[in-house]
């Protein structure tokens, strides 16, 4: 399954230092739509329908795994959960 524009939000965007740049991960979001093209969200929403439709276990370990620092525990959502949002945020 194809998920390099996953990989570049989360390792660009949610980084070890992502707190530095925003209070909360919705404001990392929007900073995302105002920085990249419209052909790469569209990319990335894609990457993300596709991998929620799937059956693919989502753990901490594919956040990691793609170079994310971030935890959607913390906010009581699990990472299916944290991945839906993100893309209802990007719409």
């Amino acid at each position: 399954m194809k998920t390099e524009n996953i990989n570049y939000l989360l390792s660009a965007y949610f980084h070890q230092d992502w707190r530095c740049e925003a209070q909360n991960d919705d404001e990392i979001i929007m900073h995302f739509k105002k920085a990249e093209t419209q052909q790469t969200i569209n990319e990335l929403k894609e990457e993300l329908n596709s991998l929620l439709a799937s059956n693919q276990e989502l753990t901490r370990e594919f956040i990691i795994e793609n170079d994310g620092y971030y935890n959607p525990e913390y906010g009581g959502l699990t990472i299916r959960e944290w991945l839906a949002r993100l893309l209802q945020l990007l719409n």
